[in-house]
C-alpha cells in the first residue's frame, strides 16, 4: 500500500441488514481501512436491494447476481465488483413436500434470514 496513492475519496457507505449472509462487509471494514478510507459508514439497507446503489445512497453492498443482472438490464446504473457466495438459503417444508422434486411449479416466499 505505501507505493499506493490514497483514495480519491477517504469516505465509503456499505450497506447494513440484518441477515448473516453480509457479515463480509463487516469483515471488510478493516481492509478497506488499511486501503485509506477513514470513514467507514454503514447505512441501514433493505437486502439484496440495489435501488440504493442506483441512487448513490450507498456505494457497496451485496446481492444476488440474478437480481443484479435484472437490475442491469433494466437501466440501473450499477457496477459489479466481484461475487461471492451468499449461503443464506433455508428451505422450509411441511408434511405436504416430501422431496426436492415436489417443489417443481410451487411459489416461493423469500424472506430475511432471522439471524
Amino acid at each position: 500500500m505505501a507505493a499506493d496513492a490514497p483514495p480519491e475519496t477517504t469516505t465509503v457507505r456499505v450497506a447494513k441488514g440484518p441477515a448473516i449472509c453480509i457479515a463480509p462487509q463487516y469483515v471488510a471494514e478493516d481492509l478497506l481501512r488499511a486501503e485509506g478510507f477513514t470513514d467507514v459508514r454503514y447505512i441501514e439497507a433493505p437486502p439484496g436491494d440495489n435501488v440504493m446503489l442506483s441512487r448513490d445512497e450507498i456505494d457497496f453492498g451485496l446481492s444476488y447476481a440474478a437480481n443484479v443482472v435484472l437490475d442491469l438490464d433494466r437501466g440501473m446504473p450499477l457496477v459489479a465488483v466481484a461475487g461471492v457466495t451468499i449461503g443464506c438459503f433455508e428451505l422450509f417444508g411441511n408434511d405436504r413436500v416430501q422431496s426436492i422434486t415436489e417443489l417443481r411449479g410451487k411459489a416461493s416466499v423469500c424472506r430475511p434470514s432471522a439471524h
